[in-house]
């Protein structure tokens, strides 16, 4: 007898490691200005910060072409959208001091996501099954894309994530002795898109 698995309904997750100046993009990071964000003036138990400016890749061009050399290959070549406009309409910086972390959330609003990281990660982020497990039958003998009920990703320096923004996801722990920083934006599509009565045309200034 032959068995097939068809793992139906997959969504893209894509990594890549952009080639840029990483040091250098790290570096003026650094000399962005931060916010404590809500959750974290709330004393929820998570302190991140975010950046004041929340269209941060117009002041790095290099690493906004890199981003969207691979948007293009990720809605081009795997979600296979020849004709569909899209733009990144909200960047931002992150920043985790040691010890801390950051909740579990998705980004509303928004049709794809990403995140990139100037520098290795000690303690990396987590993606949720969008879909609830109805039974907790045993521990597998192994983990993988079937049984998992979250996918842990550790990044490397120059890693690149690109990822549909209904996705939760958390960060873990920032188990090292140094700031943790990163780079996150959100990408909506634009242009006429859809038909009929779905039909709309959207543009972001």
């Amino acid at each position: 007898m032959e068995f097939r698995v068809h793992p139906i309904f997959a969504k893209g997750f894509l990594t890549c490691n952009l080639k840029l100046d990483h040091d250098l993009i790290l570096s003026q990071i650094k000399k962005v200005e931060f916010n404590k964000t809500e959750h974290s003036l709330n004393d929820s138990g998570y302190q991140s910060l975010i950046s004041k400016s929340l269209n941060i890749l117009n002041d790095f061009e290099s690493l906004r072409c890199g981003i969207e050399d691979s948007l293009n290959y990720y809605i081009r070549s795997i979600l296979c959208f020849p004709n569909v406009g899209y733009k990144i309409f909200k960047s931002w910086g992150t920043l985790t001091p040691p010890k801390e972390r950051s909740y579990r959330h998705s980004h509303t609003n928004s049709w794809l996501s990403g995140v990139y990281y100037p520098h290795d990660v000690d303690g990396g982020i987590v993606f949720h099954d969008p879909f609830p497990h109805h039974f907790q039958i045993d521990f597998p003998s192994e983990w993988n894309v079937f049984n998992s009920k979250t996918w842990n990703f550790t990044p490397q320096k120059g890693d690149l994530i690109i990822f549909p923004s209904y996705l939760e996801h958390s960060v873990k722990t920032n188990t090292s002795e140094y700031d943790r920083y990163s780079v996150a934006f959100n990408v909506h599509p634009i242009g006429t898109y859809g038909e009929g009565d779905s039909e709309i045309t959207m543009e972001l200034n």
